[in-house]
């Protein structure tokens, strides 16, 4: 298993077929919000993960991951209109033993039915972003490698 670590902080357990995008293979697609980040995908079930983060400063006292959430879902709305975006609706997890919350989507790339989730958590001053993009018809399985993925976090 190949480990990632975003910001030097927080550390995620990748399964073995993933690969961490170099920063070529990273300009192949734009991200909604600039920031640091790490993309890694599995060729094999069609999943393309990206973790980010943001340092928000003074705000971390006003913002929370719920505000957060909700104005990535309007910016991710946005930016994929073309594309027949679909909101699926609020999801709740914990990341590193911190909550989080996020929203699911669906999306239509190229002709191919997509899904999406991103999910932000909130750590001191930092907004970190954990963003998924899978085929709808594989999404049972993409889910629930998704979620030993998030589940293998830690903040170090």
């Amino acid at each position: 298993m190949e480990k990632v670590c975003i910001n030097g902080r927080i550390e995620l357990e990748l399964p073995d077929g993933f690969h961490v995008l170099d920063e070529t293979e990273k300009k192949d697609f734009e991200l909604a919000a600039a920031g640091e980040y790490v993309a890694f995908s599995e060729p094999q079930g069609h999943i393309l993960a990206t973790v980010g983060c943001r340092n928000i400063g003074i705000a971390f006292f006003l913002i929370g991951a719920n505000d957060a959430a909700r104005s990535a879902e309007r910016q991710i709305g946005d930016a994929m209109q073309g594309f027949r975006y679909e909101f699926t609706g609020f999801v709740d997890r914990t990341i590193a033993g911190r909550p989080s919350r996020g929203f699911g989507y669906t999306y239509v790339s190229e002709g191919t039915e997509m899904s999406g989730e991103t999910c932000v958590m909130k750590s001191g001053k930092f907004l970190y972003f954990f963003n998924i993009y899978y085929r709808r018809s594989l999404g049972e399985n993409s889910l629930k490698v998704w979620k030993e993925i998030l589940d293998s976090a830690v903040d170090k």
